[in-house]
């Protein structure tokens, strides 16, 4: 990550515009450590106790990637965005949740919303702010945020009605951005945006998101303690936990339903190949136990 910068600049940016983009955040090998989460092994489509990206729809998640991956868990801990977060605020800083995705043309996953909502998506009157750390270059311009919405008055619902998003393309309110690998941008959690490929297959991001601790619900948040730094244990340790509730589930809720249909019939012709094998196992392991040992020890010394 960025050292020596204080982000001053971006913190008075995101007081008077809403947002901030810091080029060159981190370099292009955190950029692929981070990327990493996003890989899905397809023998993990069985119940396997491991930290594995998921799919919505066609949209790749890892909500685990910040216990995964060093770079991530560097970039949600960096003590110039801790403190910028803390002075936006007003609050002590708490990470609310975080995520590596992969948004996909053929998904539209992340179409206009807010994140300033409760679990049940009601609108909350919680302080916070949304990073991005894009991890490749987005030539097409992917994300759009509305500026300017200080001067609007706040909306009632984390997703916006046709005649708003009417008013913000007839009044030339959207803001496109065209990032670097490594670039971050950050923005108040109130302001909608959107993050769609309408011609790149997919394109990879980290997301996190930052609140106060008086106010707001976090998801459940899982670490490796091997990342913590000595000098400011505590701190992160109240970062990561500190007193509010936590809901029970994490975003986004996946199951088998949950999965597109070409992914779907992708998945099932994997289990027809590893079948036969499964079986050959499962078999295997049920003669052991109904046949006596002594039997079983006959036949092996037979056979040598």
């Amino acid at each position: 990550m960025k050292t020596n910068q204080d982000f001053k600049e971006e913190l008075q940016q995101l007081r008077n515009y809403g947002y901030f983009l810091s080029k060159g955040f981190a370099n292009y090998e955190e950029c692929e450590d981070i990327s990493e989460t996003l890989k899905i092994k397809p023998i993990n489509i069985s119940n396997c106790n491991e930290l594995n990206a998921t799919k919505v729809g066609s949209t790749i998640f890892n909500k685990h990637s910040i216990a995964i991956s060093k770079a991530a868990f560097d970039a949600v801990t960096y003590s110039p965005l801790l403190e910028i977060s803390e002075k936006y605020i007003g609050a002590f800083p708490i990470l609310k949740c975080s995520r590596s995705y992969a948004i996909s043309k053929s998904d539209p996953c992340f179409e206009w919303h807010s994140d300033n909502k409760d679990p049940n998506n009601v609108v909350d009157n919680s302080k916070g702010i949304v990073f991005i750390l894009f991890l490749e270059d987005d030539i097409e311009g992917t994300f759009s945020l509305i500026k300017d919405t200080n001067n609007f008055p706040k909306s009632l619902s984390s997703l916006p009605s046709l005649k708003e998003i009417n008013f913000w393309e007839k009044n030339n309110m959207i803001k496109k951005f065209y990032p670097k690998k490594g670039d971050l941008l950050g923005f108040s959690q109130d302001i909608f945006h959107r993050h769609i490929t309408e011609t790149k297959h997919s394109l990879n991001a980290f997301w996190f998101q930052v609140i106060g601790e008086n106010a707001g619900v976090g998801e459940r948040v899982l670490i490796n303690p091997s990342f913590l730094k000595e000098e400011n244990q505590d701190r992160l340790l109240k970062y990561f936990s500190s007193n509010n509730e936590r809901i029970n589930i994490s975003f986004p809720v996946s199951s088998i339903n949950s999965i597109n249909f070409s992914s779907n019939l992708k998945y099932i012709l994997i289990l027809l190949i590893k079948l036969p094998n499964s079986f050959l196992i499962s078999l295997r392991m049920l003669i052991m136990k109904i046949l006596p040992f002594s039997f079983l020890s006959k036949i092996k010394n037979f056979l040598k």
